[in-house]
């Protein structure tokens, strides 16, 4: 009888474990993605540091050399990529990486002798900022995702959540439920815009990254309701909607074949640079224009009211960098060997990052137009139209973190 009773017991409290490790697999929800709080946005800028400026500057280099690498607009497409979301990611990696593996990451960040301890505190308190912008113009998140039987080191998993907010999780299993796990992430962390990403896992993902970033703002004033205009693409013209926003704070850099204009969200906090080429240029051509550091440099007595004119569109892509990644010299982190012993102990020399998964989405759409009161009677101030195929720059205005980049050739493909 004793011996039957005490096998009943295991028999319930085994069951019970597989039962919960079944539901914990399934159900994510008691899980919330990791979302930073905000800490007010003068504080968040107060506690920016000087040392800061150097990975700042580094992040803006990154963010010029990976858009090239990603060979946006190419065929005459339209494309975008997230540099601040690419750079998250790899400082995942460089944290969990040692020897080799995180001088290659190093590289690809373009981080000459890194000093980790830095690294994390000027990331940290960018994260802070981003969090803090008012009227929250952005969301974003990022994950890494195991599927093999490689367990996460806790301390590592507990600094990149205080970092980072990085969600590191290793799941059961790489079937529909492990599957929907990540969905359920995407969903979260996107506010819903992005509902699923996956159809199945590679069953032998081993750091599977994921970054997400979704902007929607209002830039400067509307001056009129959205109008139907003309769009000159290699292929002919296009009747497109068109957008007219004015700005007392528009900058302007012009050349022989180019100009570029800058011009801020209706709070200032973000500011998105449109460049145009000569006509017939196409948008992957004007990369030779994209020096971040030099536009950085713009003297605020270049701004002026202006009302700039642009297509209304919206950019939805979900995208695999390791292609762009690896041409910036990160290829050892996807190839192996790696040391990963850093973010656990189960890593073996042979495992490589499975992916680093981008999911972004960009929406220039009509806004309300400007109450009568915030229209100035006087002279119509200058204005430009981008009616041309376009690169643009988003960027947040305190750091100059680039957001995003992105070539648009014909506004009305998606």
């Amino acid at each position: 009888m004793k011996a039957v009773t005490f096998i009943f017991v295991v028999m319930i409290v085994i069951g019970a474990a597989v039962l919960w490790g079944y539901k914990s697999m399934l159900e994510p929800h008691d899980r919330p993605v990791g979302r930073r709080q905000s800490i007010g946005f003068e504080r968040a800028r107060a506690a920016l540091q000087p040392e800061d400026k150097q990975a700042f500057t580094a992040k803006r280099a990154f963010a010029a050399r990976l858009a090239k690498a990603a060979e946006l607009g190419k065929s005459g497409s339209n494309g975008a990529i997230s540099p601040f979301g690419a750079d998250m990611c790899l400082a995942l990696l460089l944290n969990g990486a040692q020897g080799d593996s995180f001088d290659s990451c190093a590289k690809a960040m373009g981080l000459n002798d890194p000093n980790i301890e830095r690294l994390n505190g000027a990331n940290s308190r960018l994260l802070d900022l981003l969090a803090s912008l008012p009227d929250e113009p952005l969301t974003w998140g990022t994950s890494m995702w195991n599927v093999l039987p490689v367990r996460f080191n806790k301390q590592y998993q507990e600094d990149m959540a205080r970092l980072y907010s990085a969600d590191v999780r290793k799941l059961g299993s790489a079937r529909q439920g492990g599957t929907d796990i990540v969905n359920d992430w995407v969903n979260q962390a996107t506010n819903g815009q992005f509902k699923s990403l996956f159809t199945r896992l590679d069953p032998q993902a081993v750091a599977m990254l994921l970054s997400t970033i979704v902007i929607d703002v209002p830039w400067g004033i509307v001056s009129s309701p959205t109008v139907t205009g003309t769009f000159r693409t290699a292929k002919g013209t296009r009747t497109v909607p068109m957008m007219k926003v004015k700005s007392a704070n528009v900058q302007m850099l012009a050349g022989k074949d180019f100009t570029i204009v800058g011009l801020p969200s209706k709070n200032g906090t973000l500011r998105c640079w449109f460049v145009t080429g000569a006509p017939g240029q196409s948008a992957d051509s004007l990369f030779g224009l994209l020096d971040l550091n030099w536009w950085a440099k713009t003297p605020e007595s270049m701004e002026q009211e202006a009302v700039v004119a642009f297509p209304r569109f919206t950019l939805r892509i979900r995208q695999d960098l390791q292609g762009p990644l690896s041409r910036l010299g990160a290829g050892r982190l996807f190839n192996g060997p790696n040391d990963f012993s850093p973010m656990s102990h189960d890593m073996q020399p042979s495992y490589k990052v499975s992916n680093v998964f981008q999911a972004l989405q960009v929406s220039f759409k009509e806004q309300s137009p400007a109450p009568a009161s915030e229209v100035k009677p006087g002279e119509p101030p200058m204005e430009h139209t981008i009616d041309q195929p376009f690169l643009f720059v988003i960027e947040e205005t305190t750091t100059g973190t680039v957001l995003l980049v992105g070539a648009v050739n014909d506004p009305s493909q998606p």
